[in-house]
Protein backbone atom coordinates (compact mmCIF):
# COMPACT_ATOMS: atom_id res chain seq x y z
CA UNK A 1 0.00 0.00 0.00
CA UNK A 2 1.27 3.52 -0.85
CA UNK A 3 2.69 5.61 1.98
CA UNK A 4 0.35 8.35 3.24
CA UNK A 5 1.61 11.91 3.66
CA UNK A 6 0.88 14.23 6.58
CA UNK A 7 -2.51 15.93 6.29
CA UNK A 8 -2.37 19.74 6.28
CA UNK A 9 -5.04 21.61 8.24
CA UNK A 10 -6.77 24.28 6.07
CA UNK A 11 -8.07 26.15 9.13
CA UNK A 12 -4.54 26.37 10.50
CA UNK A 13 -3.18 27.74 7.18
CA UNK A 14 -5.99 30.33 6.99
CA UNK A 15 -5.30 31.46 10.55
CA UNK A 16 -1.60 31.76 9.72
CA UNK A 17 -2.35 33.88 6.62
CA UNK A 18 -4.68 36.19 8.60
CA UNK A 19 -2.10 36.59 11.35
CA UNK A 20 0.59 37.40 8.77
CA UNK A 21 -1.66 40.03 7.08
CA UNK A 22 -2.47 41.70 10.44
CA UNK A 23 1.24 42.07 11.18
CA UNK A 24 2.17 43.06 7.62
CA UNK A 25 4.36 40.03 7.06
CA UNK A 26 4.50 37.03 4.75
CA UNK A 27 3.83 33.52 6.13
CA UNK A 28 7.53 32.66 5.92
CA UNK A 29 8.51 35.91 7.73
CA UNK A 30 5.92 35.15 10.43
CA UNK A 31 7.35 31.66 10.92
CA UNK A 32 10.87 33.12 11.06
CA UNK A 33 9.71 35.61 13.75
CA UNK A 34 8.21 32.76 15.78
CA UNK A 35 11.46 30.80 15.47
CA UNK A 36 13.53 33.79 16.63
CA UNK A 37 11.15 34.25 19.60
CA UNK A 38 11.65 30.60 20.60
CA UNK A 39 15.43 31.11 20.45
CA UNK A 40 15.07 34.30 22.54
CA UNK A 41 13.01 32.49 25.15
CA UNK A 42 15.68 29.78 25.37
CA UNK A 43 18.38 32.45 25.82
CA UNK A 44 16.27 34.12 28.51
CA UNK A 45 15.95 30.82 30.38
CA UNK A 46 19.73 30.28 30.14
CA UNK A 47 20.38 33.85 31.34
CA UNK A 48 18.06 33.36 34.33
CA UNK A 49 19.81 30.11 35.21
CA UNK A 50 23.20 31.86 34.98
CA UNK A 51 22.00 34.70 37.20
CA UNK A 52 20.63 32.16 39.66
CA UNK A 53 24.01 30.35 39.79
CA UNK A 54 25.83 33.65 40.44
CA UNK A 55 23.52 34.51 43.36
CA UNK A 56 23.99 31.00 44.80
CA UNK A 57 27.81 31.34 44.62
CA UNK A 58 27.62 34.75 46.29
CA UNK A 59 25.49 33.31 49.09
CA UNK A 60 27.95 30.44 49.60
CA UNK A 61 30.87 32.90 49.89
CA UNK A 62 28.99 35.01 52.45
CA UNK A 63 28.05 31.86 54.37
CA UNK A 64 31.70 30.71 54.54
CA UNK A 65 32.80 34.17 55.68
CA UNK A 66 30.22 34.18 58.48
CA UNK A 67 31.27 30.68 59.58
CA UNK A 68 34.93 31.81 59.84
CA UNK A 69 33.93 34.84 61.95
CA UNK A 70 31.87 32.60 64.26
CA UNK A 71 34.82 30.23 64.73
CA UNK A 72 37.11 33.15 65.63
CA UNK A 73 34.60 34.45 68.19
CA UNK A 74 34.23 30.99 69.75
CA UNK A 75 38.01 30.60 70.06
CA UNK A 76 38.33 33.99 71.79
CA UNK A 77 35.49 33.14 74.20
CA UNK A 78 37.10 29.79 75.08
CA UNK A 79 40.45 31.48 75.74
CA UNK A 80 38.78 34.00 78.10
CA UNK A 81 36.92 31.25 79.95
CA UNK A 82 40.14 29.24 80.36
CA UNK A 83 41.92 32.28 81.86
CA UNK A 84 39.00 32.89 84.26
CA UNK A 85 39.08 29.23 85.39
CA UNK A 86 42.83 29.37 86.06
CA UNK A 87 42.49 32.63 88.05
CA UNK A 88 39.61 31.23 90.16
CA UNK A 89 41.54 28.00 90.78
CA UNK A 90 44.54 29.99 92.05
CA UNK A 91 42.34 32.02 94.42
CA UNK A 92 40.70 28.84 95.79
CA UNK A 93 44.10 27.26 96.38
CA UNK A 94 45.33 30.37 98.30
CA UNK A 95 42.17 30.44 100.49
CA UNK A 96 42.47 26.69 101.21
CA UNK A 97 46.12 27.07 102.32
CA UNK A 98 45.19 30.00 104.62
CA UNK A 99 42.34 27.98 106.19
CA UNK A 100 44.56 24.91 106.77
CA UNK A 101 47.24 27.10 108.38
CA UNK A 102 44.69 28.79 110.69
CA UNK A 103 43.14 25.44 111.76
CA UNK A 104 46.61 24.05 112.51
CA UNK A 105 47.32 27.01 114.84
CA UNK A 106 43.78 27.11 116.43
CA UNK A 107 42.32 23.58 116.71
CA UNK A 108 38.49 23.44 117.38
CA UNK A 109 36.65 20.74 119.31
CA UNK A 110 33.81 19.26 117.32
CA UNK A 111 30.38 19.52 119.12
CA UNK A 112 28.33 16.40 119.71
CA UNK A 113 25.55 15.82 117.17
CA UNK A 114 22.04 16.48 118.53
CA UNK A 115 19.18 14.14 117.78
CA UNK A 116 16.93 15.70 115.06
CA UNK A 117 13.62 16.95 116.34
CA UNK A 118 10.36 17.06 114.25
CA UNK A 119 9.71 16.26 110.62
CA UNK A 120 12.83 15.99 108.43
CA UNK A 121 13.31 18.71 105.82
CA UNK A 122 12.61 18.04 102.15
CA UNK A 123 15.64 17.44 99.99
CA UNK A 124 16.58 19.54 96.99
CA UNK A 125 16.54 23.28 96.33
CA UNK A 126 13.39 25.32 96.77
CA UNK A 127 11.42 26.29 93.67
CA UNK A 128 11.79 29.89 92.65
CA UNK A 129 8.73 31.52 91.09
CA UNK A 130 9.35 34.57 88.94
CA UNK A 131 6.48 36.99 88.92
CA UNK A 132 5.73 38.97 85.81
CA UNK A 133 5.93 42.74 86.16
CA UNK A 134 2.66 44.70 86.26
CA UNK A 135 3.18 46.41 82.91
CA UNK A 136 4.26 43.19 81.11
CA UNK A 137 3.24 42.78 77.47
CA UNK A 138 3.75 39.60 75.44
CA UNK A 139 6.47 39.79 72.71
CA UNK A 140 5.23 40.47 69.19
CA UNK A 141 5.47 37.63 66.70
CA UNK A 142 7.66 38.29 63.69
CA UNK A 143 5.55 38.61 60.54
CA UNK A 144 6.91 36.95 57.39
CA UNK A 145 6.40 39.10 54.29
CA UNK A 146 5.37 36.94 51.32
CA UNK A 147 6.21 39.33 48.48
CA UNK A 148 5.78 36.90 45.57
CA UNK A 149 3.27 34.24 44.50
CA UNK A 150 2.63 31.94 41.52
CA UNK A 151 -0.82 31.51 39.94
CA UNK A 152 -2.13 29.48 36.97
CA UNK A 153 -4.03 31.30 34.20
CA UNK A 154 -6.06 29.96 31.29
CA UNK A 155 -6.91 32.43 28.51
CA UNK A 156 -5.89 35.39 30.76
CA UNK A 157 -8.09 34.24 33.70
CA UNK A 158 -6.84 32.80 36.97
CA UNK A 159 -7.85 29.14 37.37
CA UNK A 160 -5.35 27.89 39.97
CA UNK A 161 -2.91 28.82 42.74
CA UNK A 162 0.57 27.31 43.34
CA UNK A 163 2.00 29.09 46.42
CA UNK A 164 3.56 32.18 48.09
CA UNK A 165 7.30 32.92 48.33
CA UNK A 166 9.54 35.29 50.30
CA UNK A 167 11.92 36.20 47.45
CA UNK A 168 12.21 35.93 43.66
CA UNK A 169 14.82 33.15 43.74
CA UNK A 170 12.53 30.70 45.58
CA UNK A 171 9.69 31.59 43.13
CA UNK A 172 11.97 30.90 40.12
CA UNK A 173 13.13 27.60 41.69
CA UNK A 174 9.51 26.46 41.91
CA UNK A 175 8.89 27.70 38.35
CA UNK A 176 11.78 25.52 37.06
CA UNK A 177 10.12 22.43 38.64
CA UNK A 178 6.74 23.28 37.07
CA UNK A 179 8.23 23.85 33.60
CA UNK A 180 10.16 20.54 33.82
CA UNK A 181 6.83 18.74 34.44
CA UNK A 182 5.31 20.60 31.47
CA UNK A 183 8.00 19.15 29.15
CA UNK A 184 6.67 15.62 29.82
CA UNK A 185 3.37 16.41 28.02
CA UNK A 186 2.96 14.31 24.85
CA UNK A 187 -0.25 15.71 23.32
CA UNK A 188 -0.76 19.32 24.55
CA UNK A 189 -4.25 20.80 24.92
CA UNK A 190 -4.76 23.60 22.34
CA UNK A 191 -8.55 23.97 22.14
CA UNK A 192 -11.31 24.24 24.72
CA UNK A 193 -15.08 24.38 24.47
CA UNK A 194 -18.00 25.39 26.65
CA UNK A 195 -20.59 26.23 23.99
CA UNK A 196 -18.21 26.96 21.11
CA UNK A 197 -14.69 25.79 20.32
CA UNK A 198 -11.84 28.26 20.90
CA UNK A 199 -8.06 28.53 21.40
CA UNK A 200 -6.62 27.49 24.74
CA UNK A 201 -3.55 29.10 26.36
CA UNK A 202 -2.11 28.16 29.78
CA UNK A 203 0.36 30.41 31.63
CA UNK A 204 2.18 30.52 34.98
CA UNK A 205 2.36 34.08 36.37
CA UNK A 206 4.84 35.26 39.02
CA UNK A 207 3.09 38.10 40.87
CA UNK A 208 4.83 40.74 43.05
CA UNK A 209 3.29 43.00 45.69
CA UNK A 210 2.57 46.43 44.23
CA UNK A 211 4.81 49.40 45.08
CA UNK A 212 5.91 52.62 43.37
CA UNK A 213 8.50 50.79 41.20
CA UNK A 214 6.24 48.10 39.70
CA UNK A 215 2.99 49.99 39.04
CA UNK A 216 3.57 49.65 35.27
CA UNK A 217 5.20 46.42 33.99
CA UNK A 218 6.21 45.66 30.36
CA UNK A 219 6.99 42.15 29.02
CA UNK A 220 7.59 40.83 25.50
CA UNK A 221 4.78 39.00 23.73
CA UNK A 222 5.10 36.05 21.28
CA UNK A 223 6.30 38.34 18.46
CA UNK A 224 8.84 40.17 20.64
CA UNK A 225 6.88 43.40 21.12
CA UNK A 226 6.92 45.05 24.59
CA UNK A 227 3.36 45.00 25.97
CA UNK A 228 2.04 46.48 29.22
CA UNK A 229 0.92 43.78 31.71
CA UNK A 230 -2.22 44.57 33.72
CA UNK A 231 -4.09 42.79 36.54
CA UNK A 232 -7.45 43.35 38.22
CA UNK A 233 -5.83 43.11 41.66
CA UNK A 234 -5.02 46.26 43.67
CA UNK A 235 -2.25 44.50 45.65
CA UNK A 236 -0.40 42.39 43.04
CA UNK A 237 1.47 43.20 39.79
CA UNK A 238 2.85 40.79 37.14
CA UNK A 239 6.61 40.18 37.57
CA UNK A 240 7.12 37.45 34.92
CA UNK A 241 5.07 34.88 33.01
CA UNK A 242 5.68 31.52 31.29
CA UNK A 243 3.44 29.54 28.96
CA UNK A 244 3.14 25.78 29.61
CA UNK A 245 1.32 22.74 28.21
CA UNK A 246 -1.45 20.59 29.71
CA UNK A 247 -2.08 16.99 28.63
CA UNK A 248 -5.20 16.68 26.45
CA UNK A 249 -7.84 14.04 27.26
CA UNK A 250 -10.23 12.36 24.82
CA UNK A 251 -13.71 10.87 24.83
CA UNK A 252 -13.42 7.18 23.84
CA UNK A 253 -16.68 5.46 22.88
CA UNK A 254 -17.79 3.15 25.71
CA UNK A 255 -16.42 5.41 28.49
CA UNK A 256 -17.96 8.43 30.21
CA UNK A 257 -17.23 11.60 28.21
CA UNK A 258 -16.69 13.74 31.36
CA UNK A 259 -15.50 11.57 34.27
CA UNK A 260 -13.51 8.94 32.38
CA UNK A 261 -11.61 10.71 29.60
CA UNK A 262 -8.42 9.07 28.27
CA UNK A 263 -4.94 10.37 27.38
CA UNK A 264 -3.08 9.80 24.10
CA UNK A 265 -0.75 7.20 25.64
CA UNK A 266 -3.68 5.28 27.18
CA UNK A 267 -5.30 5.04 23.70
CA UNK A 268 -1.97 3.98 22.15
CA UNK A 269 -1.36 1.22 24.76
CA UNK A 270 -4.92 -0.05 25.39
CA UNK A 271 -6.55 0.32 21.97
CA UNK A 272 -3.86 0.17 19.28
CA UNK A 273 -1.15 -2.06 20.85
CA UNK A 274 -3.69 -4.39 22.46
CA UNK A 275 -5.32 -5.16 19.10
CA UNK A 276 -2.06 -5.92 17.25
CA UNK A 277 -0.80 -8.33 19.92
CA UNK A 278 -2.30 -11.26 17.93
CA UNK A 279 -0.16 -12.46 15.00
CA UNK A 280 -1.26 -11.31 11.50
CA UNK A 281 -3.96 -9.00 12.95
CA UNK A 282 -4.33 -5.68 11.10
CA UNK A 283 -5.61 -2.31 12.35
CA UNK A 284 -6.83 0.37 9.94
CA UNK A 285 -6.90 3.98 11.18
CA UNK A 286 -8.81 6.80 9.49
CA UNK A 287 -10.27 10.24 10.16
CA UNK A 288 -13.94 11.12 9.78
CA UNK A 289 -14.79 14.73 10.77
CA UNK A 290 -13.45 15.07 14.36
CA UNK A 291 -13.37 11.29 14.95
CA UNK A 292 -10.40 8.89 14.85
CA UNK A 293 -11.68 5.40 13.92
CA UNK A 294 -9.80 2.15 14.58
CA UNK A 295 -11.15 -0.69 12.38
CA UNK A 296 -10.26 -4.35 13.01
CA UNK A 297 -10.37 -7.64 11.04
CA UNK A 298 -13.63 -8.80 12.67
CA UNK A 299 -15.45 -5.63 11.41
CA UNK A 300 -15.52 -4.12 14.94
CA UNK A 301 -14.28 -0.60 15.64
CA UNK A 302 -13.23 1.88 18.35
CA UNK A 303 -13.98 5.60 18.09
CA UNK A 304 -11.98 8.45 19.67
CA UNK A 305 -13.74 11.84 19.65
CA UNK A 306 -11.50 14.92 19.36
CA UNK A 307 -12.71 18.47 20.04
CA UNK A 308 -12.21 19.71 16.47
CA UNK A 309 -11.10 18.46 13.04
CA UNK A 310 -7.67 20.11 13.49
CA UNK A 311 -7.25 18.23 16.80
CA UNK A 312 -8.13 14.97 15.02
CA UNK A 313 -5.50 15.67 12.32
CA UNK A 314 -2.90 16.42 15.02
CA UNK A 315 -3.80 13.15 16.80
CA UNK A 316 -3.57 11.18 13.50
CA UNK A 317 -0.15 12.66 12.62
CA UNK A 318 1.28 11.99 16.12
CA UNK A 319 -0.04 8.41 16.02
CA UNK A 320 1.59 7.94 12.60
CA UNK A 321 4.92 9.22 14.04
CA UNK A 322 4.73 6.78 16.98
CA UNK A 323 3.96 3.81 14.70
CA UNK A 324 6.90 4.67 12.38
CA UNK A 325 9.24 5.17 15.32
CA UNK A 326 8.35 1.78 16.86
CA UNK A 327 8.43 0.07 13.39
CA UNK A 328 4.95 -1.47 13.64
CA UNK A 329 3.89 -3.01 10.29
CA UNK A 330 0.36 -4.18 11.18
CA UNK A 331 -1.13 -0.65 11.14
CA UNK A 332 -2.46 1.05 7.98
CA UNK A 333 -3.33 4.76 7.83
CA UNK A 334 -6.20 5.40 5.39
CA UNK A 335 -6.32 9.20 5.64
CA UNK A 336 -9.45 11.37 5.76
CA UNK A 337 -12.93 10.33 4.57
CA UNK A 338 -14.19 13.68 3.24
CA UNK A 339 -15.62 12.92 -0.19
CA UNK A 340 -19.13 11.46 -0.40
CA UNK A 341 -18.43 7.92 -1.63
CA UNK A 342 -19.71 4.40 -0.97
CA UNK A 343 -16.88 3.91 1.55
CA UNK A 344 -17.97 6.97 3.52
CA UNK A 345 -21.65 5.93 3.46
CA UNK A 346 -20.72 2.43 4.69
CA UNK A 347 -18.60 3.98 7.48
CA UNK A 348 -21.49 6.25 8.55
CA UNK A 349 -23.84 3.22 8.67
CA UNK A 350 -21.32 1.29 10.82
CA UNK A 351 -21.03 4.21 13.28
CA UNK A 352 -24.84 4.51 13.42
CA UNK A 353 -25.12 0.79 14.28
CA UNK A 354 -22.47 1.09 17.02
CA UNK A 355 -23.70 4.33 18.66
CA UNK A 356 -27.41 4.37 17.82
CA UNK A 357 -27.12 8.04 16.78
CA UNK A 358 -28.80 9.78 13.88
CA UNK A 359 -26.90 10.61 10.66
CA UNK A 360 -27.03 14.34 11.46
CA UNK A 361 -25.35 13.78 14.83
CA UNK A 362 -22.62 11.59 13.31
CA UNK A 363 -21.77 14.31 10.77
CA UNK A 364 -21.01 16.90 13.51
CA UNK A 365 -17.46 18.20 13.32
CA UNK A 366 -16.87 19.29 16.95
CA UNK A 367 -17.68 17.98 20.45
CA UNK A 368 -19.33 21.28 21.43
CA UNK A 369 -22.20 20.26 19.14
CA UNK A 370 -22.32 16.84 20.84
CA UNK A 371 -22.66 18.54 24.24
CA UNK A 372 -25.64 20.60 23.04
CA UNK A 373 -27.45 17.61 21.50
CA UNK A 374 -26.34 14.83 23.86
CA UNK A 375 -28.25 11.55 23.43
CA UNK A 376 -26.91 8.55 25.31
Amino acid sequence: MAKTKYILDKDFLEKEELEAKEKGLTIFQLRQVKKTMEMRNKRLVEYRKKRKRQTELKKEREKKKKEKEKLKKKQKQEERREKDRERKERLRQIEKEKKEKYLAEHPIEKPKKKRPVGRPKKRGPKKKYKRKPKNWTPPEKKKVSWNYKIVICRNNRQVGYVGKYIDVESAYNKMDELLENSKKVIYPMKTTHSDTVGDNKYEYLILERKNDDNDVVYLRNDIGKMVEQKTDSEKWAIYDKFSFDVEETFWVWGYNNKNDRKTFMWIYDNILMKNISIQYSIVRILIYKNKIIFKYDDDTMDIVFCKTISDAIRFYNLLQDMVKKNKIRQVFFLGQYNDITDKRRKLENDIMELTGWSKKKIQMSSTSEHIKNKKT
